[in-house]
């Protein structure tokens, strides 16, 4: 019985098969690959953002921003049309619109880089009835040192200015 059992398990061991070798992908691209080590620091700034469409202050306040971490702002605003559009005046959606979206993010290389992307969104002309918006949007990347501002004029009177504390 001894014998037979032994001979189980040994038949039980041959079948038993080693798992595939592990394979690391590497890139073909040739880049360097960066990946985020606890060793890497993590560096963060703060700016003090305006941002103003023509005279108007649209929004103005700080935003933190990190290495590893950007910062957004959403702000969206829907109201109903002006009281004095009668409802054959009105278009099919002509609800008072204002939307400003703001996103911020850096990164370290020769130099510390800061893309800025914020969207614009108004209402034609308050007076008109028949509704209809504009969206103004820009996307830029630039150098940014501590202590220095940096105004970025887009169309349609957008105008953001930063500056990293």
């Amino acid at each position: 019985m001894l014998t037979s059992l032994l001979g189980i398990v040994a038949a039980q061991a041959a079948s038993v098969t080693t798992p595939p070798p592990v394979v690391l992908y590497t890139p073909s691209h040739g880049y360097p690959s960066r990946s985020a080590s606890p060793l890497e620091p993590v560096r963060s700034a703060i700016f003090d953002v305006e941002v103003r469409g023509g005279d108007q202050l649209l929004w103005s306040g700080p935003m933190r921003v990190s290495t590893q971490n950007g910062a957004s702002l959403d702000h969206r605003q829907s109201d109903a049309p002006p009281a004095q559009c009668a409802a054959s005046e009105r278009g099919y959606d002509n609800s008072n619109r204002q939307l400003l979206s703001i996103s911020l993010s850096m990164r370290d290389g020769p130099a510390s880089l800061v893309s800025a992307r914020v969207t614009w969104e108004r209402q034609l002309d308050s007076t008109d009835c028949r509704g209809g918006s504009r969206t103004v949007s820009f996307n830029e990347t630039f150098p940014l040192e501590a202590g220095s501002s940096k105004t970025i004029k887009a169309d349609g009177g957008l105008t953001v200015t930063l500056r990293q504390r």
